[in-house]
């Protein structure tokens, strides 16, 4: 189980910086940085991908009716924190149901209630998957290139280091589940690129 420390020193390994004691305590412009841009490196993150430990279904009851363009509006969930909406239930929706997330509703045609899967905010490390770990840490080192090495030449390396983890760790998270749910997962995530 990794700590946000650790996380933080897996990233700064990454860029050759000393390892800092306690996230919560920076005592250096490194350890300033990762506080900095830990929550939201952390979110952009589990944005990225369908990470199934970050995957959970939501039903929502209907929260009224927009202005215009589609019939019905969803409350997006606020505990857990709804990062991103992966799809609408096919097997209710249809696997064509059509839909926009517009700040936090969900707008459609579909009918009450909606059930949906979303990637959800999870701000426990002792959750996070080791190859999420892995992508977080390079991603926060990709982030923080620069202000701790002032090198651009680093930050595209770190960037490029960020990338290779992604589709690792992507490769292995869409093996687990049945071939059609593998298969619906990739084709998102490649509509979604």
């Amino acid at each position: 189980m990794a700590t946000v420390t650790q996380i933080e020193n897996l990233a700064l390994g990454m860029l050759g910086a000393k390892p800092i004691t306690d996230h919560d305590q920076p005592d250096s412009t490194a350890a300033s940085a990762m506080k900095v841009l830990f929550d939201d490196t952390r979110d952009a993150t589990l944005r990225a991908h369908n990470w199934n430990f970050a995957t959970e279904r939501f039903s929502a009851p209907l929260d009224g009716t927009p202005d215009w363009g589609f019939g019905n509006q969803y409350q997006l969930s606020q505990d857990p924190f709804v990062l991103r909406v992966v799809e609408l239930n096919p097997d209710r929706h249809g696997l064509d149901a059509d839909f926009k997330v517009e700040g936090r509703h969900i707008l459609t045609d579909e009918g009450d209630p909606l059930e949906y899967l979303g990637i959800i905010r999870v701000t426990n490390p002792a959750l996070f998957d080791p190859l999420f770990v892995d992508v977080l840490a390079a991603r926060l080192a990709w982030k923080g290139a620069y202000r701790i090495t002032q090198s651009r030449e680093i930050e595209r390396d770190k960037k490029a280091d960020y990338k290779d983890a992604l589709r690792e760790a992507r490769s292995v998270d869409a093996q687990e589940g049945t071939p059609a749910a593998a298969f619906r997962s990739r084709f998102l995530e490649a509509r979604d690129e």
